[in-house]
């Protein structure tokens, strides 16, 4: 009985000392937003992957911020696997100083139908048994407690769920948001390639990767003249989706045009913010497009 009596109050003390630490409905999303930020630093992006805005961050110290916000919840994860290692033993006990208290009824109902003998060791089990029945009564009344407790770990099981239930929700809204981000970061650079470009940007998980799509295939291998054109348009649609105001002026290196993917290029970039120069050691094809000056030098 003491043993089950030692236990209850053990597996009392470690659910008080847990019933007042508050744990935030954003831990999970805190743990996961240290190990995204870790995930960034080696890349030291310039820009936000999300929105595209450009800004100078200190990853490191990010992810060093949110990773200690999720350490300091380890101790109560420690916490939690105690209670429960204490609520199993408790449980145990219990059974035991159950089994006490039938045995004692047993032996007083076959007592009650025997008339009284004057047999001392008789006597002796009578007193041991009645000093059971008051723990049993005692463990009763303690027993209502720990079914009071019992509620509330199922109450904390259900906000578990609900905190689950918020991550995946959290999760689904920022991959909702960098693929809607995706999207139109690739239909501002298609707005300044030709027609026969057809732009991609893939997100991996460590890695990101950007091309022109042929055949249904993904090339990020590109040759000096679709290079030119790929990087003259991502600073093109950048500068426009940051809304820069500042003079601009952008130009490629010197590469292999020819006249037809010259003169294509030269209409997809008429509307690009900014001033773009072009060298060639060759004219476009056909009519100059709109908005361009021909310099010749040599």
């Amino acid at each position: 009985m003491n043993h089950w009596t030692a236990a209850r109050s053990a597996l009392e003390d470690a659910q008080d000392g847990r019933a007042k630490i508050q744990v935030p409905a954003t831990r999970d999303l805190i743990v996961q937003m240290g190990k995204t930020l870790r995930h960034i630093e080696p890349h030291n992006p310039s820009a936000c992957l999300v929105c595209g805005t450009e800004v100078q961050r200190d990853w490191s110290a990010l992810a060093d911020q949110w990773e200690a916000q999720a350490n300091q919840y380890a101790e109560i994860d420690q916490m939690d696997r105690e209670i429960s290692r204490l609520a199993t033993m408790e449980e145990s006990r219990r059974r035991v100083a159950t089994n006490l208290v039938d045995n004692y009824k047993a032996i007083s109902e076959k007592f009650a139908s025997q008339p009284p003998a004057p047999d001392n060791s008789l006597l002796g089990e009578i007193a041991a048994a009645q000093k059971a029945l008051s723990e049993a009564a005692f463990v009763k009344n303690e027993w209502k407690k720990v079914r009071d407790q019992q509620s509330i770990v199922k109450e904390a099981r259900v906000e578990h769920r609900d905190l689950s239930n918020l991550k995946d929700d959290c999760r689904s809204a920022m991959d909702a948001l960098v693929k809607n981000s995706v999207t139109a970061f690739e239909q501002a650079v298609q707005a300044h390639l030709p027609d026969s470009d057809d732009f991609r940007l893939v997100l991996g998980d460590k890695s990101v990767s950007m091309g022109f799509v042929r055949d249904g295939v993904l090339h990020t291998a590109l040759s000096g003249a679709e290079w030119a054109r790929l990087t003259l348009a991502v600073a093109s649609a950048q500068l426009r989706l940051a809304q820069h105001s500042g003079p601009v002026v952008v130009t490629p290196k010197e590469r292999a045009w020819d006249p037809d993917t010259l003169a294509a290029s030269m209409r997809a970039l008429s509307d690009a913010p900014g001033q773009v120069l072009l060298l060639s050691p060759i004219k476009p094809k056909g009519r100059l497009p709109k908005g361009w000056t021909l310099v010749e030098v040599g």
